[in-house]
């Protein structure tokens, strides 16, 4: 017989977390909800019936089906009354995952694949609980197997090619990203332009259209809230944070700073030390 198992992975990140897992032989008309659910979760029915229902859609369940719940959007779970399911689930959060999550098409409007589908799915769920329950099993390599897991939701349930961004917006993708992994070196606008082999005018215009600023205050802003944070976070000396802004001097730092903030460095660093 099948019993109750969960496990709860320690190793809490706000990026990345598959953050527990486990195994639940229900009783008959076990119900949980309606309620939301407060991470992403993935359930496997081994044995056993059941109802999901989600976005107000019941889907009556049994061995071999899977459902996807996502985070905030009520769901309700209802074990059969003579053959209640047993189910295998795990549940994983993170700004990551919820990038990620874009990027295959499973949803509460449509949350129920099956194995036929998706054996890998299945088989990856499984072998997570199963590592789980190793006493010398490292938790760092549950980051691992989420990913494994998430690259073949990508593969199996690809986002419709219909929904593909438009060019310039691919563009644009591109540029903040550049910025985004080069702001800490003294890149400009006309480096970004470079980079997507366009002309700055060009660029100028896609961003007013698609973010709703120049290239040059994405990156001036960009700049300025990692210096704000290392300024409240850290006693960096500023010199030195500014070249790890992408300025190369403390002047030149200063100034850009204070036009955009409204404040000194310094005034900044004393009024928002942390504790």
């Amino acid at each position: 017989m099948v019993q109750f198992y969960a496990f709860n992975n320690p190793m809490e990140n706000p990026y990345l977390y598959l953050s527990s897992g486990g195994v639940d032989p229900t009783k008959p008309l076990h119900q949980y909800g309606p309620a939301a659910r407060s991470g992403y979760m993935i359930h496997y029915i081994q044995a056993g019936h059941g109802t999901f229902t989600s976005n107000h859609r019941d889907y009556h369940l049994g061995p071999g089906d899977m459902f996807f719940c996502e985070p905030g959007r009520p769901v309700n779970m209802l074990a059969d009354s003579h053959d209640p399911w047993v189910v295998y689930w795990i549940r994983f959060t993170g700004k990551l995952v919820e990038r990620l999550a874009e990027t295959f098409n499973l949803s509460y409007r449509a949350p129920v694949f099956n194995v036929r589908q998706a054996a890998p799915i299945r088989d990856q769920l499984l072998d997570i609980i199963a590592f789980s329950q190793e006493p010398t099993g490292d938790p760092l390599h549950y980051a691992a197997k989420l990913l494994d897991l998430i690259g073949n939701l990508r593969r199996l349930f690809p986002v419709n090619q219909s929904e593909e961004r438009a060019p310039g917006q691919v563009l644009v993708d591109q540029g903040t990203q550049y910025m985004r992994n080069n702001f800490d070196t003294p890149i400009s606008v006309a480096d970004v332009a470079d980079y997507l082999a366009i002309d700055r005018t060009y660029l100028f215009r896609l961003f007013k259209d698609n973010v709703g600023m120049s290239p040059k205050a994405y990156l001036t802003d960009y700049r300025m809230h990692a210096a704000q944070e290392m300024l409240a976070q850290t006693m960096t000396p500023i010199k030195v944070i500014a070249r790890s802004c992408g300025y190369r001097d403390e002047s030149q730092f200063s100034k850009a700073f204070q036009q955009r903030i409204g404040q000194s460095p310094i005034a900044y660093r004393r009024a928002n030390k942390s504790r």
